[in-house]
């Protein structure tokens, strides 16, 4: 329901800023309306309206949502491994490496749907796909895929493929905000762990619940109590 609110709001707005294209000041919107404009033969590229929308609801939900949840993992993760906590805050610098393993376990995206583009389809595992077959890919599963992963369902930041997760997707469809993402997440890590002696799961009736969806996986919340350090 929020997500068709913000889709209509963007359509008013985008619609806004082609009639008042001189008062746009932003130049990712100003290409995004160029290219609206462009035949569908344009080397430069042409988007329909309805496409450039799409584009801009992708970059202001992917780049707020999974953030978000790979944050709350990540000191969910943190919370229920006290032992990690004083090794991270002693090697600031395997913090990159901690979240990577976040990543992989707790992918913020569980999956999403793609189209066979090929001609002639595609065969995996001995299922063929013909062209235009609809698929979703399970970027969480993949993730805890033992035939690729050692001990998958294992946390440990010593792996030597821990960058080779699919949370952030791969080739043309690979995260174009997954260096802010990492970066938005260590830094968040670096200041809690800097002011905090322990952090802990606050008070909870079981265990932590997820949000019931299809496609993302993010923690409907995430009670702490934390122990702060004295200046």
């Amino acid at each position: 329901m929020e997500s068709m609110k913000l889709f209509k709001w963007i359509q008013k707005q985008f619609a806004s800023w082609m009639k008042k294209e001189d008062e746009v000041q932003s130049l990712f919107l100003k290409e995004l309306i160029n290219a609206t404009k462009r035949d569908k033969d344009d080397p430069n590229g042409h988007l329909t309206i309805r496409e450039a929308e799409s584009i801009i609801v992708q970059i202001l939900l992917a780049g707020n949502d999974s953030s978000a949840s790979t944050m709350g993992s990540a000191v969910a993760e943190l919370a229920r491994k006290p032992d990690m906590q004083i090794f991270l805050r002693e090697n600031p610098d395997r913090i990159p490496d901690f979240i990577e393993e976040v990543l992989r376990l707790e992918s913020p995206f569980n999956g999403h749907f793609r189209k066979v583009k090929k001609e002639e389809g595609i065969t995996l595992h001995g299922q063929h796909l013909p062209k235009g077959t609809r698929v979703m890919l399970l970027w969480g599963s993949g993730n805890r895929d033992e035939g690729y992963w050692k001990n998958p369902e294992e946390f440990s930041i010593e792996r030597e493929n821990r960058r080779s997760h699919l949370s952030f997707g791969s080739g043309i469809h690979s995260c174009l905000g997954q260096k802010l993402a990492r970066l938005e997440v260590k830094v968040v890590l670096e200041e809690l762990l800097k002011r905090t002696q322990n952090i802990e799961i606050g008070q909870t009736s079981g265990k932590l619940k997820y949000l019931n969806s299809t496609f993302v996986r993010s923690l409907e919340k995430l009670p702490l109590r934390l122990s702060i350090k004295q200046k």
